[in-house]
């Protein structure tokens, strides 16, 4: 009898370790797929005024590349129909936070509060999007917990090389170009002109060197296996 109590725990508790990791790892922040082909996925943070972001889909439109934005909510709201445009010509959108805020010193009823205004504002504007990231690169376990209690389908996009460049050698696109591999989700964040110029030299020698660049969602498409 306590043989079979001991077994009947172990099972048990072996169950709700399982089912915890399931939860935890529905919310583990992404940064590279396993895929099986030469391409990558470029996320776009900043270049949210009518200018830039017009200058973006243009050059976007020249190269034949498709990108993954993160705005906040904000933004979005004053940009509805650049917005759609974007999304027409294949672009996507994904969920912010309502303002550039770092979510480090919230809570996570304010989070939650933060993604159900973002991911409605959103849904109204770009449509239904499955991956988010938090302003401000924040990754702690308030962001992971609140997104996993309002969606835990959503994914958590991390990418690589967060840091704006160019402003350091390590972080310019020829430096990026050193690190970057098939699978890789590639931030770029535009602050200036520079940044931009920046963006487009890096998608011209990812391009160059036989890469093809897709959405966040498309990269999704060719995985073998996720890896974070």
């Amino acid at each position: 009898m306590k043989k079979h109590l001991y077994i009947s725990s172990i099972i048990f508790f072996f169950l709700i370790a399982l089912h915890s990791n399931v939860c935890t790892a529905a919310v583990i922040p992404i940064d590279h797929m396993r895929v099986s082909k030469s391409i990558v996925a470029l996320t776009i943070e900043g270049g949210d005024n009518a200018e830039k972001l017009n200058q973006i889909l243009d050059f976007c439109q020249q190269e034949n590349i498709r990108l993954s934005f993160f705005y906040p909510s904000q933004i979005i709201d004053q940009n509805k129909t650049l917005i759609k445009k974007a999304v027409k010509q294949g672009h996507e959108f994904g969920i912010y936070g309502v303002k550039r805020q770092y979510w480090g010193e919230l809570r996570e009823e304010d989070i939650h509060k933060e993604l159900v205004i973002a991911d409605t504002t959103l849904r109204q504007v770009a449509g239904k999007s499955s991956l988010m990231k938090p302003p401000c690169h924040y990754y702690g376990n308030t962001v992971l917990e609140a997104v996993n209690a309002y969606n835990p389908e959503l994914r958590i996009i991390r990418g690589i090389n967060e840091a704006g460049w160019p402003a350091e050698v390590k972080n310019s696109p020829s430096g990026i170009m050193q690190h970057i591999v098939s699978g890789d989700i590639i931030n770029v964040t535009i602050t200036t002109d520079q940044s931009l110029a920046a963006m487009k030299q890096l998608t011209k020698e990812l391009k160059n060197q036989g890469f093809q660049i897709v959405t966040v969602s498309h990269l999704f498409s060719f995985v073998k296996e996720k890896s974070s």
